[in-house]
């Protein structure tokens, strides 16, 4: 489970470097869409959130994953200036996240 949850957070990376990229070209559509179907709180990520077997996990994931999905409406907007502040808060899931399991 410990390998599969690190090649999700990897992709999840992926995802947000795409997001940057197509933020840089004025892509918000495509970028939208990345935010939702990558790291958005799909009933897939839902599943795989709850099965994590730590609470505190589990709620932090969950978080991640909505910042992800307002991440998606706010790019939607084509404000760049939103769109960036929402990016800041997705990857502030990722980095307490990250500073509170150490992975």
């Amino acid at each position: 489970m410990k390998l599969h949850q690190l090649a999700n957070m990897r992709s999840h990376v992926e995802a947000v470097q795409s997001i940057i990229g197509m933020l840089a070209e004025n892509k918000f559509d495509e970028a939208s869409a990345v935010a939702h179907n990558e790291l958005g709180l799909t009933p897939e990520m839902r599943k795989m959130c709850n099965m994590m077997g730590n609470e505190d996990f589990t709620k932090m994931g969950l978080a991640f994953h909505q910042s992800a999905d307002v991440l998606g409406d706010t790019l939607k907007t084509g404000d760049m200036r939103l769109s960036l502040k929402a990016l800041h808060r997705t990857m502030n899931a990722c980095v307490q996240c990250h500073a509170t399991f150490r992975q």
